[in-house]
């Protein structure tokens, strides 16, 4: 009986660490959806369903990618050489439309009003706030 138990709790604990990842990830592609001004200089991020992430500098565009989030054994997990089987760390991977150069930024955190991202081989994180969309109604 008491081994039964510790293997439900076994195979629970791993059922919950799987979709764990899973849930993160589809929060994290959620979340990150809209529009990300950076915090220290002109830079903005605009993230859109399409998995398409346009980047402006100076309200200027300078580039536009594919984006995708993934774990930490895709090609940036790897790159960045983390635990793979680690389910906790994702990625935000930026594909160049123009030059196809694929860029790495681990996500440390996303919520409704902030963005942490951090360049692969960068000791700073880049953090961003979510322009607020106005509803259009005047007062």
């Amino acid at each position: 009986m008491k081994n039964s138990i510790v293997i439900l709790c076994l195979v629970y604990l791993t059922s919950f660490c799987i979709k764990g990842f899973g849930q993160t990830t589809q929060l994290e592609k959620k979340l990150i959806i809209g529009t990300w001004i950076s915090a220290e200089n002109d830079l903005t991020l605009v993230f859109e369903n399409d998995s398409i992430c346009r980047e402006y500098y100076a309200k200027q565009i300078q580039a536009k990618y594919l984006y995708k989030i993934t774990p930490a054994d895709s090609y940036c997990g790897r790159l960045s050489k983390v635990d793979k089987n680690d389910r906790l760390i994702s990625f935000l991977e930026l594909r160049n439309f123009a030059t196809k150069e694929v860029t790495c930024y681990e996500i440390n955190g996303v919520n409704k009003t902030t963005l942490s991202i951090t360049e692969y081989m960068m000791p700073e994180p880049a953090v961003f706030r979510r322009k607020n969309i106005s509803s259009g109604k005047k007062k």
